[in-house]
């Protein structure tokens, strides 16, 4: 579990992080925020959706069709789409609003990044890192377009434009339905009157509506790397079982028994 620490010159002074390029972090993550702002990009590569927060709708990258599945990871930690979604290219870092209402930079301390070399918080002198100064920099302009995402979505909500999204998925032998996600109502964008529409274009959130749209094409992408998955956890448990069953006793003349053991 993540545990986020402020980045202070008291805590961090002499202390350095080591870049990584897995993201293992995220393999458990069915699904990811996304802001306004990437979603031109993502809906590239992943299905877009939208969850309810706190009361509000947010977009969301699908990225698992299970709990605690994100299948853009493999194995090995390597990210498998084209696109990463901005919030998890800071990692280990991240921002957090403090109690003066202000946002600070924190670390993640269980992410096992912090190392005895590497890259240092801060130089000799005290002075910030740049790359601290580059990272604060972009997750302010991340939370500022989060600001904005959530006063789009609430304008798609006003308008009636989210509808549930029936998805169904194998549970073993069973359909499932997943519950809880949100997509466009097209016969609801359809009559949306002139005047409403034109609002719809003017605030920006038009392009939310048709990124989402368009990214529904890739669901049928993500189900084909979840059946992937189960036939390859399939076969990987039948070649154990093979190699576990020791048939060598067939080639002898032991007498077999199969009384009590």
């Amino acid at each position: 579990m993540a545990l986020f620490q402020p980045v202070s010159r008291q805590a961090f002074a002499g202390k350095f992080w080591q870049r990584t390029s897995s993201y293992a972090f995220a393999g458990q993550e069915a699904v990811c925020a996304l802001l306004a702002q990437e979603m031109p990009k993502a809906v590239t590569c992943m299905p877009i959706a939208f969850m309810a927060e706190s009361g509000q709708f947010m977009p969301v990258a699908l990225q698992g069709l299970q709990p605690g599945q994100n299948l853009h990871v493999a194995a090995d930690g390597r990210w498998l789409l084209p696109y990463v979604p901005a919030a998890y290219r800071a990692y280990p870092f991240r921002s957090a609003l403090a109690g003066n209402g202000q946002f600070v930079l924190c670390f993640d301390m269980e992410s096992g990044l912090l190392a005895d070399s590497g890259e240092a918080f801060f130089a000799e002198d005290g002075t910030t890192a740049p790359f601290l100064s580059q990272l604060a920099g972009f997750l302010q302009a991340c939370e500022q377009d989060r600001a904005r995402t959530m006063q789009l979505t609430a304008l798609l909500g006003e308008l009636g434009l989210l509808a549930p999204w029936p998805i169904t998925v194998k549970d073993g032998a069973q359909d499932k339905q997943l519950t809880g996600i949100y997509r466009i109502d097209e016969t609801a964008l359809n009559s949306l009157p002139a005047e409403q529409f034109e609002r719809l274009r003017q605030s920006g959130a038009l392009v939310m509506v048709y990124c989402q749209l368009l990214s529904m094409q890739h669901l049928a992408h993500l189900g084909e790397r979840a059946r992937q998955l189960v036939a390859a956890r399939q076969q990987l448990a039948a070649s154990q079982a093979s190699k576990e069953l020791d048939l060598s006793f067939m080639s002898g003349s032991e007498t077999l028994s199969f009384g009590t053991f």
